[in-house]
């Protein structure tokens, strides 16, 4: 994630690490998109990428604290249903 960060040229304080690892369910493709989504929503408020700017971006995001999204949410709803 800091690699990632420092590509970017990302100022990202240690709680937004952690907050962008604990949602990426350790895929780092993941991690990446939320890294940039969070990046982009930080850049619109002028703020530091902390972890409740990251917090903030995901939940707008509809990411949850366990990395679920709406489809994954749907998907596990729909399996629990039918099976």
């Amino acid at each position: 994630m800091r690699r990632s960060a420092k590509i970017l040229g990302v100022d990202i304080e240690e709680s937004g690490v952690i907050e962008i690892a604990k949602r990426s369910r350790s895929t780092p493709r993941t991690a990446n998109y939320l890294l940039k989504r969070s990046r982009d929503f930080a850049q619109l408020k002028r703020l530091p990428l902390s972890g409740k700017i990251v917090s903030e971006a995901l939940s707008l995001l509809e990411v949850d604290e366990l990395g679920l999204t709406p489809i994954d949410r749907k998907l596990l709803e729909v399996l629990i249903e039918r099976f």
